[in-house]
This record gives structure tokens, sequence and C-alpha cells, in this order.
């Protein structure tokens, strides 16, 4: 699975908690940053499949 975030400085901790809140959900996952396009920065997540299902409840 890929997820990627698009935010502005103003964004950065709303951004922050997103990203902090998909790794302690999937401690495996691995995080790009690009600040290729100003004033817009892009994280990108990259979640591995598993072979064993993962705990899907909801998040609390």
């Amino acid at each position: 699975m890929k997820i990627a975030i698009t935010y502005q400085q103003n964004e950065a901790s709303i951004a922050a908690y997103l990203i902090a809140l998909i790794q302690a959900r999937y401690p495996c996952s691995k995080l790009h940053k690009s600040k290729r396009h100003p004033p817009f920065t892009h994280v990108y997540l990259t979640i591995e499949r598993h072979e064993t299902p993962i705990d899907t409840s909801p998040i609390r």
C-alpha cells in the first residue's frame, strides 16, 4: 500500500500527527519526504504486504 500526503508549512503539525498515526499502526512502513515543488512538501509512506493479517480494529 502507498500513501501520499501533501502539505504546506502551516499544515506541518497536522501532517506530523497523521504520519505518527500511520507509523504507529504500521511500524514496518517506509517514509520518503520530498520538497521538490515548493511551497509544498510531499510525504510518501510505503507499507509492505504481510503474509499474516494485521490487526484491523479501528484506531482509538
